[in-house]
């Protein structure tokens, strides 16, 4: 069963279909969709919007054709524009080999920086790939315990939860029965400042495969 939407927009066929494998094969609740134009990303963009389906994440070159078999690629902030206008809860992450070109620089510096949660990466970097699946594993899967501790906040009818005394009230649900099992399935993915917060909510039992069991004491 999806959980996640990833929008990946990749000119280099090779380059594209190798990420679109790994995701899939490192994120297997994630549907991708893929493409390597400007026209056919814009298309796709417009109907999941209208669709009610947006993405989770964007991943975005910016070096692209304006269509599909146009040699020709050039640098493309539309993209970038009509994620943000059409799903603004979408985290964008550029991709590209041209980081110190000067249009490059300055769409990073001005139009995600220093407050936006996305973040580019560096074609020519080592282990940029890596790196990319670490930080996209990471935004997928802490947002979505976020979003499920809101939900349990919303249950309590308090601005937030203080601690375990809120937990323990729920811990019947099928709610917190979800929350418990997602912590457990995506511990060694999630930020470190997520894990340090949730362990100052659940308690957790180490298991003999070295895995953690969320529990409410």
């Amino acid at each position: 069963m999806s959980r996640f939407r990833i929008l990946l927009v990749e000119d280099e066929e090779l380059a594209r279909e190798a990420l679109s494998d790994l995701l899939r094969r490192r994120i297997p609740e994630c549907d991708i969709d893929a493409f390597g134009d400007v026209a056919s990303a814009k298309t796709a963009i417009e109907r999941l919007a209208a669709q009610s389906m947006p993405c989770d994440i964007a991943i975005l070159d910016f070096k692209l054709p304006k269509s599909l078999g146009e040699a020709a690629v050039e640098i493309d902030e539309t993209l970038c524009h009509l994620v943000s206008s059409l799903m603004p809860d979408a985290i964008i992450v550029h991709i590209t080999g041209w980081m110190k070109d000067e249009k490059v620089r300055h769409h990073l510096d001005t139009v995600h920086q220093p407050a936006s949660a996305g973040f580019s990466f560096d074609k020519e970097e080592k282990d940029n790939v890596a790196d990319l699946i670490r930080r996209t594993k990471q935004t997928l899967y802490g947002r979505l315990i976020e979003r499920e501790l809101r939900g349990l906040e919303s249950q309590t009818g308090a601005e937030g939860l203080r601690g375990r005394e809120d937990l323990s009230a729920l811990s019947t649900t099928g709610m917190m029965n979800r929350v418990c099992q997602d912590i457990e399935t995506y511990w060694e993915d999630l930020h470190p400042a997520l894990r340090a917060r949730l362990e100052g909510l659940f308690g957790f039992e180490q298991q003999p495969d070295g895995s953690k069991k969320a529990y409410i004491k």
